[in-house]
């Protein structure tokens, strides 16, 4: 899970909230869940349950360079089959203890 926003998500009323509102809320978060393998330095995704459907068709993956330095942990996406783009982000993923 992750969001794509370098501010904090809007609080979304309880009670009907607007189209506008949802979208704000929810846009930016992401959620997968499923399997992964690891072969070197390349980790493989296979989302099983996502927020996007398309995210979790059979047969999904999204491949990750990766690289560990102490208690970073950096991830550059390589290749997927659901996600489009180019000049994907490096993710820094620090862990706290």
């Amino acid at each position: 899970m992750f969001i794509s926003s370098d501010k904090p998500r809007p609080d979304l009323p309880l009670q009907n909230p607007t189209d506008a509102q949802k979208i704000a809320a929810f846009e930016p978060f992401s959620a997968n869940s499923g399997t992964y393998e690891i072969k070197g330095t390349i980790l493989t995704t296979h989302p099983m349950v996502a927020k996007n459907p398309t995210v979790m068709k059979p047969g999904a993956f999204v491949t990750y360079d990766f690289k560990i330095q102490g208690n970073t942990l950096l991830l550059t996406p390589k290749e997927s089959n659901t996600v489009p783009g180019s000049n994907p982000p490096t993710f820094k993923l620090i862990r706290l203890e």
